[in-house]
């Protein structure tokens, strides 16, 4: 759905105007044409804050790639391998979960389909643990992301009436119809329109184009398809997420946690994520995302990490909440073949993924109560 910008109106117009995008999804985002993809509680969800999304997850952090064991010869295995592109001798680095600090740099060892094995090198700035998070130095998931980015770009070989546009690639290419892509000028990049796919052969597509375009489309110029759909995770998984990510920032709001005072925190997320101005510039140079999409995602992200806390319990005060636990529960961790209770610190790694997991558990449970209550609608 085409989401246009345009001047201000007379009241009737405009009043007409906000019926229509009461009725049909259409949101006004200024200067750009952008594409509603889904509504939850009448606030919408757009293909570019789906796009940016995946990219900026996968730009500064995985969440769900974790250390999920420690063998006897400290080999580390990963929660992730193929499914994640991991490849044998890749560069990644550990972090701290809670403080996002780095841990240690390990070197990918061997890759199997949904599991990986690392080993460290250097001196780790602290024990690397089962729970620690892992992602790649930011410079090379840059240069990745370019390189997926240029292979999606195709040429278009002809133009027919009706505003159809052929191009010189289809199923090859992974194009399906009524994707969505960008039309660009080869020589200056920038984008002239967007497309919609109309009908693929396996090296041939056509097109349609939609709005109005700032320049004639012409033989030579290209299409781009969207970044999104190069990167590691599926489409409607992301739709999803963004999804229940409204949901808890509608509850958030409730709460009166979405206050202007995460300035500051986010100034320093955002020196801890990127470290200098340097990798902004190159961030923006090569994948056009601007430095206040950054600082709103990572906005968003301590909003959301905030609400969790407060609404099913905190993730860094583990250590405290085990004592408590160990107190209210030390049957529990009785050793049979020793005849006695195991210490604070034998078990403590072990509640401490209980509580995280039974964070994770309350929170679904929740999630699934708001998805059933809520009028979530997928264009």
């Amino acid at each position: 759905m085409e989401v246009r910008s345009g001047k201000a109106l007379g009241y009737r117009s405009l009043v007409f105007l906000l019926f229509l995008i009461s009725i049909d999804g259409i949101a006004l985002t200024e200067n750009i044409i952008d594409y509603v993809v889904a509504t939850v509680n009448d606030e919408a969800i757009t293909r570019g804050a789906l796009e940016s999304e995946s990219l900026l997850n996968h730009l500064l952090w995985k969440t769900d790639l974790e250390v999920q064991g420690i063998e006897l010869d400290g080999v580390i295995v990963l929660s992730g391998g193929d499914d994640y592109g991991l490849v044998a001798n890749g560069v990644m680095e550990i972090l701290n979960r809670e403080t996002r600090q780095q841990i240690a740099h390990i070197q990918i060892k061997q890759v199997d389909p949904r599991r990986a094995t690392a080993v460290i090198f250097g001196s780790p700035a602290q024990t690397v643990n089962i729970g620690h998070i892992v992602r790649r130095p930011l410079l090379n998931v840059i240069e990745e992301l370019v390189l997926i980015d240029q292979k999606l770009v195709i040429p278009i070989m002809g133009v027919a009436p009706n505003n159809i546009i052929v191009l010189s690639g289809g199923d090859d290419h992974g194009l399906l119809p009524r994707d969505i892509v960008e039309v660009l000028d080869r020589g200056t990049q920038r984008q002239i329109a967007h497309a919609r796919i109309k009908q693929v052969d396996p090296r041939r597509a056509t097109a349609v184009i939609s709005g109005s375009p700032t320049q004639t489309v012409n033989v030579g110029h290209v299409v781009r398809r969207p970044l999104v759909e190069g990167v590691l995770r599926n489409v409607r998984t992301i739709l999803n997420e963004l999804i229940d990510r409204k949901l808890m920032m509608q509850e958030a709001d409730k709460l009166g946690i979405p206050l202007a005072r995460w300035n500051t925190k986010v100034d320093v997320e955002l020196k801890a994520t990127l470290g200098d101005e340097k990798l902004l510039q190159e961030i923006n140079k090569k994948l056009g995302l601007e430095t206040e999409e950054i600082r709103d995602w990572l906005r968003t992200r301590l909003i959301l990490n905030e609400f969790r806390d407060r609404r099913f319990g905190r993730v860094d005060n583990l250590e405290q909440q085990a004592t408590e636990y160990l107190r209210h529960h030390p049957n529990e961790f009785y050793d049979q073949k020793l005849a006695r209770k195991r210490s604070f610190e034998e078990v403590l790694e072990e509640i401490q993924n209980r509580l995280r997991t039974q964070i994770e558990i309350d929170l679904e449970e929740w999630l699934t109560q708001q998805r059933n209550s809520s009028y979530i609608r997928k264009l």
